[in-house]
């Protein structure tokens, strides 16, 4: 006999009583009621009855288990309901199933990280608790960098943004006037609402398509620099000494804010399709010749380096001002889309 692991992450109970997957992801958003675990099967040449042992481990520690006894070859679910949102339940949870009497099956086991779907986001209530000087230190640390006064200030009152709301939002009617066209060569819905929305947002500017601005310690990886993984966003951890990460667009690019020299606190824009080749180039992987050599370079003279290659695009405008004036585009935006899409 042998064990098996399937899909994992959210999952939706089916009338059978079997778990159907609604959300692959190592990453789940909890808007409670939420079921999180994967689903398994024990293969065997014969159908036959098989103790298994459920083992949820929560991010504060607390350990429940339970049993029960399976069918072999048919597909069960090693899943929990989260009925409450609260910190022990926000952050890594470990999944074990493993079966006591038969140890010749190999245990499963599966670890997801949980977090609040429903904190951050732009015109909702509910925040994140501030960025403490203990997270804010540890991360100037243990990346050598100096986080600036005003993205300070944002970590203390917001820490962690996510701007687009209307994914969010159920208090505006998205499929009204919807309708079929083949303008593009193809049969295709195409929604008002969105097209309204990109009307009005197209002359914004790339620093204003901001879909995400980064916290620090609030528990939610998609929104949280220490849960970020810096090697696949920068290609190369040393960057961040000279010029972190404050959030993302759409399509991936990152904003950046200067850490150091003589355009410390400027925004910049880190160009996902020429930041790999451009790490190539800084390190000295690649042939092309840089004026000077990364090791020996001040920080004005590394950045400018990136800004010539174009790894890096600079704004001139600092955290703060870039914020407010975010806030206010969103909050008009927010209200047009209210008066000609919301709900009666």
């Amino acid at each position: 006999m042998k064990s098996i692991k399937y899909e994992y992450g959210k999952y939706k109970k089916q009338a059978d009583g079997s778990y159907k997957i609604d959300q692959k992801n190592d990453y789940v958003d909890l808007f409670t009621p939420t079921t999180v675990g994967f689903t398994y099967e024990v293969k065997s040449s014969k159908a036959e009855q098989i103790k298994v042992k459920n083992h949820y481990i929560y991010p504060n520690g607390k350990e429940v288990t339970s049993e029960h006894t399976i069918q072999t070859n048919t597909l069960f679910g090693c899943v929990l309901n989260i009925h409450k949102i609260t910190d022990d339940v926000i952050g890594e949870m470990t999944f074990k199933v493993s079966f006591p009497e038969n140890s010749e099956i190999k245990p499963i086991e599966q670890i997801l990280y949980l977090y609040d779907g429903t904190s951050g986001i732009l015109f909702r209530e509910k925040n994140f608790a501030s960025a403490t000087d203990k997270d804010m230190s540890d991360f100037e640390n243990k990346y050598n960098t100096s986080l600036c006064e005003d993205y300070k200030h944002f970590l203390k009152n917001y820490n962690g943004l996510y701007i687009h709301w209307w994914d969010f939002s159920d208090e505006f009617d998205k499929n009204q006037g919807a309708y079929q066209s083949d303008k593009y060569g193809f049969l295709q819905t195409h929604y008002p609402f969105y097209e309204f929305l990109g009307e009005q947002t197209e002359s914004w500017g790339w620093i204003f398509e901001a879909k995400t601005l980064f916290g620090l310690g609030n528990k939610n990886p998609c929104l949280d620099m220490k849960d970020f993984n810096m090697q696949n966003l920068f290609y190369h951890n040393d960057l961040v000494k000279y010029a972190y990460p404050i959030g993302q667009d759409g399509g991936g690019n990152c904003i950046m804010q200067i850490a150091q020299g003589t355009h410390r606190g400027k925004l910049a824009m880190l160009d996902h399709e020429v930041s790999g080749a451009m790490i190539d180039w800084v390190t000295g992987k690649t042939n092309d010749v840089y004026a000077t050599s990364p090791e020996k370079a001040t920080a004005d003279e590394f950045l400018n380096d990136c800004f010539e290659y174009g790894g890096l695009t600079l704004y001139e405008t600092e955290f703060d001002a870039f914020f407010n004036q975010l806030i206010k585009k969103h909050e008009g935006l927010y209200q047009l889309m209210k008066e000609k899409f919301g709900k009666e």
